[in-house]
């Protein structure tokens, strides 16, 4: 039953990460380009280049929250750390190649890295709260 509701709720949070794209205003590009330079216009490649305001840096940050607290209950076999790491960077990734693809954001490298770090936070976090729990109901055992 848990990891119906945790699938439930991680699909859920695809959802609204989606949505937010969608919803979200257009970047501003020349008018008369075409779209492969609108698509290099909305594009940032390097690392630590631009990156903007703390606020935008937190949000990158706190985004993907929800992945790391979610997925190893939704999934089992995310479990392993070097697993969630490589779907995590898939699912990061894939969400940055929405938005320039389609023209409703940024692909920045800056929120992959910032958003990979604070889900792997969370998700080591979240490892170590559990390990904490478990010992202090096995001491009360």
């Amino acid at each position: 039953m848990k990891r119906i509701i945790s699938r439930c709720l991680f699909a859920i949070y695809l959802f609204l990460l989606l949505s937010f794209i969608y919803v979200a205003n257009e970047p501003v590009t020349p008018e008369k380009s075409t779209y492969l330079e609108k698509i290099i216009f909305c594009s940032n490649l390097i690392p630590f280049y631009k990156m903007g305001t703390m606020k935008m840096i937190l949000t990158s940050l706190i985004t993907y929250f929800p992945i790391g607290l979610l997925a190893r209950d939704a999934f089992s076999c995310l479990q392993d750390h070097r697993r969630f790491y490589l779907c995590l960077i898939l699912v990061i990734f894939s969400f940055e190649l929405i938005q320039v693809i389609t023209l409703k954001g940024y692909f920045d490298v800056n929120d992959i890295i910032f958003g990979f770090i604070g889900a792997a936070l969370i998700y080591l976090l979240s490892e170590r709260i559990i390990l904490l729990f478990n010992k202090l109901i096995d001491i009360e055992l």
